[in-house]
Formats: structure tokens, sequence, C-alpha cells
């Protein structure tokens, strides 16, 4: 797959940062590298160093091209660095974004989109209810203009005049709801929202069909799938940086995520030759993945779930479980001792998620 990295900062540090943070391996000189405190040589950060900046950024947002289009073909981007990744889907029609990043990185986000088009911002998929996923709703919204048909734009309080916000109804309960921690002013909430399992749209003359899995990082999740282009939005069912983050008080749950991988295997994506190339996966937090990607992560989901669980059924309890190191082999490319999601967080989350239902094991690994 072929890529461009556009500089939407100053400085040689920033260039860097962006080509650390599309997997790139080579830069001008190793001087450069050196006078910048980066070194992009194979082995020279562990794992956990990788993760650590795929999570947290640099501070500045930069552009990767996923989908090269056309005259009738709409071409899509990365945004990486505003919090949440966000995808860019830009043909005749407009923009359409998946995710909008954190509110504090909305200029940046803003500028680094003036950099790739003039398209007018048209819709904001949110794949969940999290500010770093729904921050810059209000003034990246602001900037755009929905398209609305008949004599819609005459009624009171139409948002004809500003991008429309779609998601999950979950998401809009969450938002909206006095006293929710996701609670947020109006102008961030969604304008149309769904129930169903998928939703479809027809945009940029594409066919973009929204999946919703219950009960995965939240109840309220939407995964993106753009079937022309063949590029898939995952949110936070997918990470090339960490276990997968699920929220039991919103809703989510380990099994929940595993169902969501299988969804995504086995309906959604095809492989390219050898499980390479095929499908594009846009995960909310890492890189840009492929099939053989979300296999290895489900596979590995499988092996962790069923090792917890045996040990619920021993009746062990969680610092047992703990103690036992069920992640133990894929720590060094996961797991985190540090930040808002620790491998201790994952398994203490995964224990309790698994101790509520135990899950029936099939060749797919999920529930029936």
């Amino acid at each position: 797959m072929q890529s461009s990295c556009k500089r939407t900062g100053a400085g040689l540090r920033t260039l860097i940062a962006a080509a650390a943070v599309l997997g790139a391996t080579q830069m001008n000189t190793a001087e450069a590298m050196e006078s910048a405190g980066t070194s992009l040589y194979p082995g020279t950060q562990t794992p956990q160093q990788q993760n650590d900046f795929l999570l947290r950024g640099d501070g500045a947002v930069h552009v990767w091209q996923v989908r090269q289009g056309g005259p009738t073909a709409a071409s899509v981007y990365v945004l990486v660095g505003a919090g949440a990744n966000i995808t860019v889907h830009i043909g005749t029609n407009g923009m359409l974004l998946v995710n909008s990043g954190k509110e504090a990185m909305s200029d940046q986000v803003l500028a680094a989109l003036k950099s790739i088009t003039t398209a007018p911002l048209r819709t904001i998929v949110a794949t969940d209810a999290s500010p770093e996923v729904t921050g810059g709703n209000i003034k990246l919204g602001a900037t755009g203009k929905s398209v609305t048909g008949g004599d819609v734009t005459n009624l009171i309080g139409a948002s004809s005049g500003i991008t429309a916000i779609l998601a999950t109804e979950a998401v809009m309960d969450r938002m909206s709801a006095r006293g929710s921690r996701d609670a947020t002013p109006d102008g961030a909430w969604p304008s149309s929202t769904y129930t169903n399992s998928t939703k479809d749209l027809w945009f940029n003359g594409e066919s973009i069909r929204l999946y919703h899995p219950p009960a995965a990082h939240t109840d309220g999740d939407s995964m993106v799938y753009f079937r022309y282009s063949d590029v898939v939005s995952v949110g936070d069912t997918y990470s090339s940086a960490r276990y997968p983050s699920f929220d039991l008080e919103r809703g989510g749950s380990f099994q929940g995520v595993i169902n969501a991988l299988n969804h995504l295997i086995y309906d959604v994506m095809i492989p390219g030759p050898q499980n390479d190339g095929g499908t594009v996966v846009i995960p909310n937090y890492g890189r840009v993945g492929g099939y053989s990607d979300v296999v290895f992560y489900q596979e590995m989901l499988i092996i962790i779930r069923d090792r917890i669980q045996h040990l619920i059924d021993q009746k062990k309890s969680l610092q047992q479980v703990l103690a036992a190191n069920p992640t133990l082999e894929f720590d060094p490319r996961f797991g985190a001792t540090t930040g808002n999601w620790t491998t201790t967080d994952f398994v203490t989350a995964a224990y309790k998620s698994l101790s509520k239902k135990a899950p029936t094991r099939g060749r797919k690994g999920s529930t029936p």
C-alpha cells in the first residue's frame, strides 16, 4: 500500500514523528535522526515505547493517505494524533469524518483537513461517546453543512446549516443525559441516530454501511465500512497499540469485543494474497492494519478469554487470576504498566465480564 505523509506542523521533529506514527523506516540521514532525538532503526524502541507514542501522539496532527481516489472515486485519509484516529472520506459530495478527535486538537484538525481538501464537511460519524471521539463535534461541525431535501431547511431547529452528526441512540442518550459522565453541550449531540444492527448511507458515489456491535467496547459502538474503498473504521474493537478497552459501566463486555472481531473477519473483511492487502482496518488507536492483524488479535483474545474462564471455573479470585498472568506472552506487544488502560485494568475487566456469564465456545469463539 502506497502512502503519503504531509507535514501539518513546522520543523524536522514533526516530520520524523509523523514517520514514526505511520511505520516508515527511511529518513534522509542518520545525523538528522540523531539531532531530532528520535531513532527509527529496528530494535531501538520497545513495543511499549512505540505503543505509548501511538496512544499519546506528539502534540501534532499528521495526515496519512489510505486510498487514492479519482474523478468519480473517493479518497480516504487518516488523521493521527488528535485523540482517536479520524478517518476522512473525500469525494464529489464533500467530506465525511469518522470521529472528530479531542476538543483541544480541533484547530489542528481543521488545519490538517484544509491541507488536503477544500470540500465541505457534510457528516461526522461518532464511533462512541468518549471525548477523544466526539470532542471536536462542535468546532468542526460549525464549519460544514449537512445535505437536506425538500423544505426541511425551513423548519425551526433544523440543522441544515451545520454538519450532520451520526451515532447510535445509546451515544445520544449518554451525551444528552444530565449528570452523565459523557454529558456535553447540545451542539455536540448527534443530529441523527440509529438503533438497528446496521445503517446504510450513500455518499461520494459509495455505499457506506454502519455496524452496531452490541456490548463490545460499549453498548453504543459503531464500525464504519466504506464498501467500494474497502476500508473499515472499527472504533475501539481493535487496536495495534493495546489490549481492547471495554467499559463495563457503559455496557461493554469482553465477549462482545470478540464477537465484533468475529463479525469483521467472517462477514466484512476480505483478505488479499497471503492475507496481506485487502480490506484496510483503521482503529481508534494505533496503526492502520489489515486482515491478518485482526485475525491475530482475535485469536489472542480467545486464548486469553479461555485461560481466564478456566480459572473462573476453578473458583479462583481476581488476585489469583492476576497472579497467574494469563496474558504473559502477549504483554511485550500489547501490555502496559502505565496509562489509563494497563494490563491489570484489562485482566480485571475481563475477569469481571466473564464472571457474569461463561461464554459458549465454538469455532469462532463466540456466544450463540
